[in-house]
């Protein structure tokens, strides 16, 4: 494995709203830059709307969005990894709230094969 690998984080989401919003920003402000952000979203039309403007709000080149129109958690995933060019992979809930430097502490967790 690269000695930097780069990680892409997955992220399903199914009409989460603000926890789903408030868990991308965490993502935005890890300490580890080097990931690609994917998120998978099933929402209703409604919430759909509202995740797809707070992706173009933030303006991050690093962020990645499918939206689904089937619902489920195994699908979402398997859309998520078909488009993913990371190194290494982190699944992560759409309520997830990130404390410290989750991304850095996974990633170095692949340091020594």
């Amino acid at each position: 494995m690269a000695t930097n690998p780069r990680l892409t984080v997955l992220i399903p989401t199914l009409n989460r709203g603000k926890l789903f919003h408030d868990t991308v920003r965490q993502c935005l402000e890890q300490s580890f830059e080097d990931f690609e952000l994917i998120i998978i979203d099933q929402s209703d039309p409604e919430q759909e709307a509202a995740n797809r403007a707070l992706v173009k709000e933030l303006k991050d080149d690093r962020i990645i969005y499918l939206h689904l129109p089937v619902k489920g958690l195994p699908n979402a995933r398997n859309e998520g990894m078909a488009v993913a060019r990371g190194d290494v992979w982190l699944h992560l809930d759409d309520d997830v709230i990130l404390l410290g430097d989750v991304f850095e502490a996974h990633v170095a967790c692949y340091e020594d094969p």
